[in-house]
């Protein structure tokens, strides 16, 4: 099997791994009926004294600090585990895709110490299954 191949096939075992944590997370959520979803980022805008965002360039931020989605906090859980079966192609190949060349910077949001997704939840999604610690974004940030 070549290098790629390999890759692949770990890749799907990574999605399947975290496709079935997010199943048992869902299961639990309902039994204790705390919610376990990305947050939205609309009506947390929506309050916001200044709606202009900012873009501070490139950055390294913290992975634990992404905590929501611009328009996709239904597809991922909490800890950005894919909620969805048809998510799993191209979860694969971004986990693939890090093994052998990395990725693009993703695009984010921040209020205050918190960033919502706005491309890159795939990304984001595979930066937690492998355990990184940070993860290079544009960040469009908006005063307090």
């Amino acid at each position: 099997m070549s290098h790629a191949g390999y890759a692949q096939v770990t890749a799907i075992e990574h999605f399947d791994g975290a496709w079935c944590r997010a199943q048992i997370n869902r299961v639990w959520s309902n039994l204790t009926h705390k919610r376990k979803t990305l947050l939205p980022f609309a009506p947390i805008h929506s309050q916001l004294s200044f709606p202009s965002g900012i873009n501070q360039g490139v950055q390294e931020i913290p992975v634990r600090n992404i905590v929501g989605s611009v328009d996709r906090a239904f597809e991922f859980d909490r800890d950005f585990r894919p909620l969805h079966k048809n998510l799993r192609q191209r979860w694969a190949n971004v986990w693939a895709l890090h093994a052998q060349r990395g990725w693009e910077p993703i695009v984010v949001h921040q209020i205050g110490d918190l960033y919502f997704v706005e491309d890159g939840h795939h990304r984001v999604s595979v930066a937690r299954d492998l355990g990184l610690e940070s993860i290079e974004a544009v960040v469009i940030s908006y005063p307090t």
